[in-house]
């Protein structure tokens, strides 16, 4: 038997409370609640992000949220400007849009999405024209970048 170890390295951008260590940029980033991160490598992964999002639109719309716990419960954070987040983020818009939003029409306007890429643009490694095409994308559809 071979064992391959991976080892995983990652820019934390002198962000304050994000270790270096590279394990616990992974499995347990400092000061980061384990219920608020999540991945997108598998089916599970998909799940565990569409009811983490349908958890915070319920708690959301509780008459006893305050309006500052309710912008923070539906702001979502998608880290990176690369294909995948470019097309969750899409994605995610589209899945708040046109179903979420059915289900609580009251808090329709109050979701916010921000998508932090550390380049100047997004899909940096894509076309300039493709780029601003997204950006454009992004702005009509009100999602922060």
């Amino acid at each position: 038997k071979q064992w391959y170890q991976r080892r995983v390295r990652a820019n934390t951008f002198g962000v304050p409370g994000v270790e270096t260590n590279e394990e616990n940029i992974v499995h347990n980033p400092s000061g980061t609640n384990k219920h608020n991160l999540f991945f997108l490598k598998q089916i599970e992964h998909a799940r565990s992000i569409r009811n983490r999002i349908i958890e915070c639109f319920e708690r959301a719309s509780s008459p006893f949220c305050s309006e500052e716990e309710s912008k923070r419960l539906l702001t979502f954070l998608v880290v990176g400007g690369g294909p995948t987040s470019i097309e969750f983020a899409s994605e995610l818009y589209d899945f708040l849009q046109y179903d979420v939003t059915r289900w609580y029409p009251d808090l329709a306007s109050k979701y916010q999405i921000i998508v932090v890429e550390a380049g100047e643009h997004l899909l940096g490694s894509f076309s300039e024209a493709l780029s601003a095409h997204v950006e454009k994308k992004f702005v009509s559809r009100n999602i922060v970048t």
